[in-house]
This record gives structure tokens, sequence and C-alpha cells, in this order.
């Protein structure tokens, strides 16, 4: 078990910080052990939370809100942990933050279907209200939405882009949950409860400065596809170029059907490139059909790349070249498939150095897709820094 105390100063202001670990077995042994050396007199305005699949979501979350009653609590299960600049597996990881220079409200959207304009206004009302905000005073600077979708729910892309237009003048980072690589039961948290095919939000108004950052290390090969037939509401394509999905998948990659599998996936997604971006669409498994599952949104007529990787390292020590200064905490969602990719080249170790290059504390989880800026997107690490310096 590692516990880690953080007290910074920001502008004049105050922001504590303190994190905790546990490794323990079942929801309440774990809990204490990752709060252990909390002070009995702790109470954080936000709790962050943060599970791998083996414990009881309901119970983590029934246990934290009896610990910090007055705390807003929200988290998701994961497929692996960060926690002090490093990846994990199986543990149960806490970040608690109080401070008189941001205040947060949350709410929990339980129905994502349908979701639209009129969806997304209500749930802004729900978290603009408790901090006595207009939607025209929201600014970027000031304002950010964390947020945490069930990693099953298939409906991040039209939740999300509701929400971007709700919440005009706010950044936004989050993640959607995980359970390891089994995508059976992936439920998120928010105060004393756990949901299913629900997201929970939470808006920060912070005069604390941060950041929002997102890296991504894939890049558009020559060699295209288009997508004849798909099965857009289960994210299911049926067939690429008038062929079955998995069989011409498999052939524009020179292997047989029967290697497909989770490291082929992570190395090879398809690339949806719209103007000068690249935007990575995932692909979960092969399936009896041959058709291939998707982690992200797909339609009929989408013309995609096959992807190939960039020195995962370099790329990311070239992004935090640019970063300003060293933050208080950074908040890490980091796309499952990344890890995959990097625990083949044994470069977890180096991602999260880099990472604590450019903040005190790094805690996070591995996602099933992350969100940023509106959209839902795939094998990339998005990050909230917050605390860090004015440029």
């Amino acid at each position: 078990m590692t516990i880690v105390e953080s007290f910074v100063f920001v502008g004049g202001g105050t922001l504590h910080i303190l994190t905790g670990q546990s490794h323990a077995n079942g929801a309440d042994a774990a809990l204490s052990a990752a709060v252990s050396s909390w002070p009995d007199s702790w109470a954080p305005d936000l709790v962050l939370v943060f599970h791998a699949a083996c414990y009881d979501s309901a119970a983590i979350a029934a246990g934290i809100a009896a610990r910090f009653p007055d705390a807003l609590v929200a988290g998701a299960s994961t497929a692996g942990e960060w926690f002090d600049a490093h990846h994990c597996t199986g543990s149960l990881v806490l970040t608690a933050i109080a401070s008189d220079q941001i205040h947060f409200s949350l709410t929990v959207a339980e129905q994502l279907t349908p979701f639209g304009s009129a969806e997304a206004m209500a749930v802004s009302a729900r978290l603009l209200q408790p901090l006595g905000l207009l939607r025209g005073q929201l600014n970027p600077q000031r304002h950010f939405l964390l947020s945490f979708f069930d990693g099953l729910c298939q409906r991040e892309e039209p939740v999300i882009a509701a929400m971007r237009d709700a919440l005009g003048g706010v950044q936004m980072v989050g993640g959607s949950s995980g359970d390891s690589l089994r995508f059976a039961d992936t439920p998120v948290i928010a105060n004393g409860d756990s949901y299913h095919n629900a997201a929970v939000f939470v808006l920060a108004d912070s005069a604390i400065p941060f950041d929002v950052c997102k890296h991504q290390h894939f890049v558009a090969t020559e060699i295209s596809t288009v997508i004849t037939a798909v099965d857009d509401a289960a994210r299911r394509i049926v067939s690429l170029d008038g062929y079955p999905a998995a069989e011409r998948y498999a052939e524009l990659l020179g292997l047989e059907i029967a290697a497909l599998d989770t490291e082929v996936f992570a190395r090879h997604p398809l690339i949806y490139q719209l103007g000068d971006h690249d935007f990575v669409r995932s692909l979960a498994h092969a399936n009896s059909d041959g058709s291939l599952q998707a982690h992200t949104a797909v339609e009929s007529g989408m013309i995609l790349a096959l992807g190939e990787p960039h020195a995962m390292v370099e790329c990311l020590r070239q992004e935090c070249e640019g970063w300003h200064g060293e933050g208080a905490l950074l908040l890490l969602f980091n796309c499952a498939l990344r890890t995959v990719e990097s625990d083949l080249i044994d470069a977890s170790g180096q991602l999260a150095q880099l990472l604590a290059t450019k903040s005190c504390l790094v805690v996070g989880f591995d996602t099933f897709g992350e969100q940023f800026a509106g959209l839902h997107v795939n094998q990339t690490a998005v990050m909230l820094r917050l605390g860090t310096p004015k440029a």
C-alpha cells in the first residue's frame, strides 16, 4: 500500500490532495487500507474513485459515502489503475480534493436513450444550479467537466456531443469505465450508488489554473477500406469493401482471421481522417458471424485507413515538452488498448515517468474510450492537469 499526501499553494489559495491505493481483498478492507493514513478530520470536497473489476462497485460506493458523507463522489470500474505515476491492476485508487478555490457540482444521467438537446439542457441545469452559474457565464479558462460513462453503454458519442452544445464554454475530459478486457460489467459511481447504462458528470468552477491535454500516437497509412454494411446501434462493422469485415481486415494486414487478437487490434486500429486530424476507431474483437466489433460509432460509407503506431514514448515526450510547468495533479484517462500496446513494448514505466515530470501526482484509470472536447475517442490518453503554473 502506498499513500501520497500533497499540499499545494496556488495563486494565494490552497489545494489539498490526498491519494490512497489498496490491493486488499473486499471493498471494506480495501477502503480502510486506502484511507488509513488520511487525517481523521479530513473533509474533502470531491472524492474520485477508480476500482478494479474484482471489487463490488455498489459496496465501494456505499463505503466511501459513509466515510465522507459531505463529499461529492464520482468514479468508475477500470481496465487498470494509475497511482503515484505507476500502472497497476487489481487495486482501488482514491483521490480526494479540497480547496477554497474550486467548487464542484455533480449529477447523473441515468437514461442515455434518448439523449438529445433537451436532455443535455436538463442535465446541465442540474450542474449549473449548485454553483450559481448561468450558461453565459461559463469560461474555458475557469470551468471544466469530468465525465464517467458506463463503458458498455455505446452512447458516449451523442451524449457527450449534446453536453458540449449545452455547456459550450467548458473544457471536457473523461473516460468510459472498464472491467479489464472482459466487456461484461462496467459500472460507474456517483455518491453512494453504482450505476449501469449511465453517465456521471462533475462540473468544476476553478480559480486554480488547469489545462487539458490529449495524446495520440497513431497515424493513417495509405491502405484504406470502406465500410459497406454496419449495425450502427451495436457499433458492429458487418462488411468492408463488400467482404465480411473480419476477413477483409485480416487480408489488409496480411494475416489469417485466426490470428486476429487483442494485440493485433491494439497495434492496428482503423483511422477516420477529417481534415488534418486523425481519429482512431478501435476494434474490440472479431465476432463469430465474421463482423468486427468497434469501440466507437461507425457508419456505412465511412472511408477508413489502417493505422500504424509511431514510437509511443517519444511521441509522449514531444507532447510533454509543450506543456507549461509542473502541475499539482494529473488526472489520466488512458485507453486500455494503449496499455496492451505499451505492455507489448515494455513501455508503461517510461510513459508513467514522463507524466510524472509534469505533475506532482499522477492518478487515473484505463478506459474503454475517452471523452475530449465533446468527442468520444479511442486509443488516446486524455488528461486534466490541475494546479498548473500560469504561462
